[in-house]
């Protein structure tokens, strides 16, 4: 009896075991560390940016705890604090890193230090054109040329070699916003990109521009919650949400991206993932080699905005999407571990930094291979449609109705074209459109137009849907 037990109990262990291995396979968990004298200083914890060297597949970790964490390709870790930079041993909390050729550029809030195999230098208001100690946010071009935002808020430094160049920001132009995560990036063509709380600006080294709810698909009351610019295909990935949590606002999260080049603004569709779009914020943004979009989420429904310790991965083609549920209970030992920060390195490998628990490094191509998929379900009905125009042909007044699905309805535009192609009339601020019935009427008077055959085109998102119609 004694030994049935015993094989018994031996059987589930292996089995236990067997599970739990199939559970952690290509999951990594990287602890906080305490070992390090005096106790007071706690490492890989509050994470707020993760970077990649990737001329030598070194990876470093801002936190706000005091330093800098730096993982090597044979798995060794070295610090970057108080005993080896000239960082002060209190408050050098990290808010931002950016890399260039193996150089390190971390904004501080006692300055900006910068890194590199010859020179150790932290550039504060005493020994620099800096106009403040506290970096919020930094940049870097293909030119090796750094932007930085700080606590002066009314301005942004340029800094090229020992050369600090001052940039006072337009009174149209708002301050650049610090939350987690970098709110500043330059592009393929050099141009700074920064978000503030509710307008995305674009410098091109001479101008500002600015989108907001007056030129863009932005509602008044929506606030960005992230700002993420991917390399991959060169465009920025902007969520917003309502800014009060009322169900008296219509609409919930949302999803963007912008073409750097052509400054076109595109509505990414999430409403296949199941997720009730009313009650969450997209608060992380990465997007991984094969181009599929990874993005987490925290709950507006909580006083303690903590970003859930699950992943939503949206296929390139938009055709699929898997949710992998990050296996905290097996890797740490408790069952939600607040997120705070995404990065994929060049090996597809992501890199999850937590609030408190360390991070959690995964393979993407093994967890993808085994993770189920769910395809996204079309509607049966268009997403956007001309139903009808009458009369047709016109002589003045006439009626344009048309049905589109509401997130499609918040950056539709219509003009009015030649046959040759050439615009003659936007016609966008005519819509009258009903939320409820997804359906929408321009009443258009076409007097001012001379005789002959027109285009109607109704755009949104990257749909095009256009009808011709007749003015004699």
């Amino acid at each position: 009896m004694k030994i049935l037990i015993k094989i018994l109990t031996l059987s589930l262990l292996s089995i236990l075991l067997t599970k739990l291995t199939l559970a952690l396979e290509g999951w990594v968990h990287y602890k906080p560390k305490i070992s390090y004298q005096p106790e007071r200083y706690v490492f890989l914890t509050n994470i707020t940016k993760i970077a990649e060297d990737k001329e030598k597949n070194i990876i470093y970790f801002a936190s706000h705890t005091n330093g800098i964490d730096v993982l090597y390709p044979d798995g060794t870790w070295k610090r970057l604090d108080y005993r080896n930079t000239p960082l002060p041993e209190f408050n050098e909390f990290i808010n931002d890193i950016v890399i260039y050729k193996s150089k390190l550029f971390a904004g501080t809030r006692k300055g900006l230090l910068f890194l590199s195999d010859k020179d150790t230098i932290l550039y504060n208001v005493l020994n620099s054109q800096l106009p403040n100690d506290y970096i919020t946010n930094l940049a870097v071009d293909n030119n090796g040329i750094i932007y930085l935002s700080s606590h002066q808020w009314n301005e942004i430094t340029k800094i090229s070699g020992n050369s600090f160049e001052k940039i006072v920001l337009p009174e149209y132009v708002p301050f650049v916003s610090y939350t987690k995560g970098s709110q500043m990036t330059c592009d393929k063509r050099n141009n700074l990109w920064y978000v503030w709380l509710k307008a995305l600006v674009f410098f091109d080294g001479s101008n500002f521009y600015v989108w907001d709810s007056t030129n863009s698909p932005l509602r008044e009351f929506d606030y960005i919650d992230y700002f993420y610019y991917s390399e991959n295909d060169d465009h920025i990935y902007i969520s917003c949400s309502p800014f009060a949590n009322s169900d008296t606002i219509k609409g919930g999260t949302r999803l963007f991206k912008i073409n750097t080049f052509s400054k076109e603004w595109s509505e990414i569709d999430l409403t296949s993932t199941q997720l009730d779009l009313r009650k969450i914020k997209i608060r992380l943004i990465s997007k991984d080699k094969s181009n599929n979009l990874i993005f987490a989420f925290s709950s507006r429904e909580t006083q303690i905005d903590y970003i859930q310790s699950s992943l939503i991965v949206l296929n390139s083609s938009n055709k699929y999407f898997y949710t992998i549920e990050i296996p905290t209970e097996e890797l740490i030992g408790i069952d939600f571990v607040p997120l705070s920060y995404l990065f994929v390195d060049n090996n597809n490998v992501l890199y999850i930094g937590t609030s408190q628990n360390g991070v959690i490094k995964c393979d993407l191509d093994l967890i993808l291979k085994g993770a189920s998929r769910t395809e996204v379900v079309k509607s049966a009905l268009p997403n956007l449609w001309i139903r009808n125009v009458y009369p047709n042909p016109v002589k003045s007044l006439t009626i344009i109705e048309f049905f589109c699905i509401p997130h499609y309805r918040l950056n539709l535009m219509v003009k009015i074209f030649n046959p040759l192609g050439i615009e003659v009339l936007d016609i966008t601020n005519l819509i009258n459109y009903d939320f409820n019935t997804a359906s929408g009427t321009i009443k258009l008077d076409l007097h001012s137009l001379s005789s002959g055959i027109y285009y109607i085109n109704f755009k949104a998102n990257e749909e095009n849907k256009s009808v011709g119609i007749v003015k004699y």
